[in-house]
C-alpha cells in the first residue's frame, strides 16, 4: 500500500515537472517599438508680424516601417471646414489651412495609431500668428483737445482696448473719443483672413486738465500686447505743456514760415497790378469820352460858321435877348460878343 502511493506521487510530480517545462519552453512575442516622428514631438511654427502668409501646411512623418492610421487636432477639437485640406500617406500626413487669421493660432495634434497597439502617439505643432503694436503719441494744436494714438498690425485682432490708470476701461464720451481707422499699407491679415492694412486708435482727450496726473495704455485683448503712454499736465503750465508737444502757430511775421511769406509777397504784387490795371482803364474810359464830346461840339450847323456878328450873336442867346430888350447897354453886350468870339477861336470853330 505504501509502496503504490509512493509511485501515485512520483507519476503527479514527472508530470508536474512536465508541464512546467513545456510552459517554460513556448514562445514569447517581443514587445512593439515606439513610434518616432521625424523632427521630436513638438514643433513651432511663426508667422507675422514682418512675414505674413495667407496659408500655412504642417508635415506629419513617421519614421518607422508599417502602416499607420493618422488624424489632426486643432486644440483638442477635430479639425473641420472647407479651408482644411488633408493628405494621408502610408507614413505621413499632411495638413494645409488657407485663408488663416487670428482664429487658426494654437496647437495642432497629429495622433498616430497601428494595429495591435492599443497606445496613442502624437506630435504637438504649436502655430503662432502674431500681431505687433506700436504707439504714436501726437497732439492737436488746441490747447484743449489732445490725441493719442496705437496702431496694430500682422494678423489683426477685433480691438485695441484703451484704459485710464489700467483700471478703467474707456469708451466714447464727453471727456474721450475713440477712432478706429486704417493705418499705413502695412500688409496685414483682418479677421477674416483677408489681405489688410495696418488698424489705428485714437484716442481723443477733450479736456486734459481733468486727467493732468493720469496714464493711458492702449492693448490687445487676448494677447500680451499692451503699451502705457504716460500723460501728466500741471495747471499753471498747462499750454506750455500742450505746445512743447506741437508747437502753436505763430502770427508774428518773423517766425513766419518761408511758404507764408511767399504767398504774402504774392498777394502784395497781385494787389498792386490790379490796381494798375484798374487805373488803366479809367484813364482809357476818361480819353474816350472827351474824344467823343470834342466830335460832338464840331459837329456845329454850318450857318452859325462864317464870322458875321448874326453867327456870333446867335451862339450867345441870352447877351442878343438882352440887347433887344434894352436890359443891357450895348456896351456890356459886345464886350461879352468879344470874349465869346475869342472862345470860339480857341476851340477852332471859327
Amino acid at each position: 500500500m505504501t509502496a503504490v502511493l509512493m509511485n501515485n506521487l512520483i507519476v503527479i510530480f514527472s508530470a508536474a515537472l512536465i508541464f512546467f517545462q513545456i510552459q517554460n519552453c513556448s514562445p514569447v512575442s517581443a514587445p512593439m517599438e515606439d513610434i518616432v516622428f521625424k523632427d521630436g514631438s513638438i514643433s513651432v511654427v511663426t508667422l507675422g508680424p514682418d512675414n505674413i502668409e495667407s496659408s500655412i501646411s504642417i508635415n506629419c512623418t513617421v519614421l518607422n516601417n508599417g502602416s499607420f492610421q493618422l488624424d489632426w487636432l486643432h486644440n483638442d477639437q477635430q479639425l473641420f471646414g472647407d479651408r482644411v485640406m488633408i493628405d494621408i500617406t502610408r507614413r505621413s500626413t499632411k495638413l494645409q489651412i488657407t485663408n488663416i487669421s487670428f482664429h487658426d493660432e494654437g496647437v495642432y495634434t497629429c495622433i498616430v495609431y497601428r494595429q495591435n497597439d492599443p497606445r496613442e502617439y502624437q506630435k504637438n505643432f504649436k502655430v503662432e500668428l502674431k500681431a505687433t503694436l506700436r504707439s504714436h503719441p501726437t497732439a492737436s494744436s488746441c490747447h484743449d483737445n489732445i490725441g493719442l494714438s496705437c496702431e496694430m498690425s500682422g494678423y489683426l485682432r477685433p480691438e485695441i482696448k484703451w484704459m485710464e490708470n489700467n483700471t478703467k476701461t474707456i469708451s466714447n464720451s464727453e471727456q474721450y473719443t475713440v477712432l478706429t481707422t486704417a493705418g499705413r499699407n502695412q500688409t496685414s491679415i483682418n479677421t477674416k483672413g483677408d489681405s489688410s492694412t495696418s488698424v489705428v486708435s485714437i484716442l481723443s482727450i477733450h479736456d486734459p486738465l481733468k486727467v493732468k496726473d493720469s496714464s493711458f495704455t492702449c492693448s490687445v485683448p487676448g494677447t500680451d500686447l499692451n503699451i502705457t503712454l504716460p500723460f501728466t499736465l500741471n495747471t499753471s503750465t498747462h499750454h506750455e505743456d500742450l505746445t512743447s508737444i506741437v508747437p502753436p502757430l505763430s502770427t508774428s511775421p518773423s517766425s513766419s514760415s518761408p511758404v507764408s511769406t511767399v504767398l504774402v509777397t504774392l498777394l502784395s504784387i497781385l494787389g498792386l497790378v490790379t490796381i494798375l490795371l484798374c487805373i488803366s482803364v479809367l484813364s482809357l474810359v476818361t480819353a474816350t469820352f472827351y474824344c467823343k464830346s470834342k466830335e460832338t461840339r464840331k459837329e456845329v450847323p454850318s450857318n452859325i460858321v462864317g464870322g458875321t456878328l448874326q453867327s456870333v450873336i446867335l451862339t450867345n442867346n441870352a447877351a442878343y435877348s438882352s440887347a433887344l430888350t434894352g436890359n443891357v447897354e450895348t456896351e456890356t453886350i459886345y464886350e461879352e460878343i468879344k470874349t465869346s468870339q475869342d472862345e470860339d477861336y480857341d476851340d477852332g470853330y471859327i
